[in-house]
């Protein structure tokens, strides 16, 4: 099978192909060669492959386009777990919200995301969208930040799909992590250390999974009182999510 097509999508519908391949354009700002990822167009409706990378992980997805009379692909839609609908400033000016719930019915992600060609949302969509969960997100150059300061434009609609948590993240930094300090050690009931106990099946597994997530539950409550800033903090909290990643049968440095 093509690498390609087991990648997660981010669907982009437009009025036709062409206008959300030009937005597609103006969104990647990391684009994976054929060369240099391994992927082929497995067919004339194949998506461009964009390479998401933050400070902790990467992660390849597929941007696909979508006009509003192109036929429903179900095995894309199955890998959707994006949408972004494209508004262009005329559609923005009239009879937005039916445009985009529209082609709101083509996809039910994670993230949505609708791109306006325009200032700001008008008042029935911004409406519509705050039913439908997307978030509207203005690309004209006269668009004010969002809420609490966050970016706006293209930044805002980057940052969205950024913050989603991808299918097949993969860890910049495979270093393994130093332990967390939680009450009572690492080590289970039955003597065995967390790692040992995760290959554990049926009762004696859940038991253990059990008594690590109630210790670092316990880590937690020692956390929201302690000190530090800083490198510090963001290094405690680091260790809690992994503390309770492990605890739930998930270990983060094999990512």
């Amino acid at each position: 099978m093509n690498p390609k097509d087991s990648l997660p999508v981010i669907l982009v519908s437009a009025t036709d192909r062409t206008t959300a391949e030009s937005f597609i354009s103006e969104l990647i700002d990391n684009e994976v060669g054929e060369t240099e990822g391994q992927y082929q167009n497995s067919n004339e409706d194949s998506g461009r492959v964009w390479r998401l990378v933050n400070k902790y992980y990467c992660v390849d997805v597929e941007v696909c386009a979508r006009g509003d009379g192109d036929a429903v692909d179900a095995l894309l839609d199955s890998r959707v777990e994006a949408h972004v609908i494209y508004l262009t400033s005329q559609e923005c000016e009239k009879a937005s919200e039916a445009v985009a719930e529209a082609r709101a019915a083509a996809a039910a992600p994670a993230v949505r995301v609708a791109a306006l060609r325009a200032a700001r949302a008008p008042p029935a969509l911004a409406a519509w969208a705050s039913r439908a969960r997307y978030e509207p997100v203005a690309l004209a150059a006269a668009a004010a930040p969002g809420p609490f300061g966050a970016a706006a434009g293209l930044p805002r609609v980057r940052a969205a799909l950024h913050a989603h948590v991808w299918r097949g993240l993969r860890r910049l930094d495979r270093a393994p992590r130093p332990p967390l300090a939680i009450p009572e050690g690492e080590e289970s009931s039955s003597g065995g250390s967390a790692s040992d106990s995760d290959g554990e099946a049926g009762e004696a597994g859940a038991v253990a999974r059990a008594e690590r997530f109630a210790r670092a539950l316990a880590a937690l409550g020692d956390a929201r009182g302690g000190r530090g800033r800083g490198a510090e903090r963001l290094e405690r909290a680091e260790q809690l999510v992994a503390a309770f990643c492990r605890a739930l049968g998930h270990d983060l440095d094999a990512c």
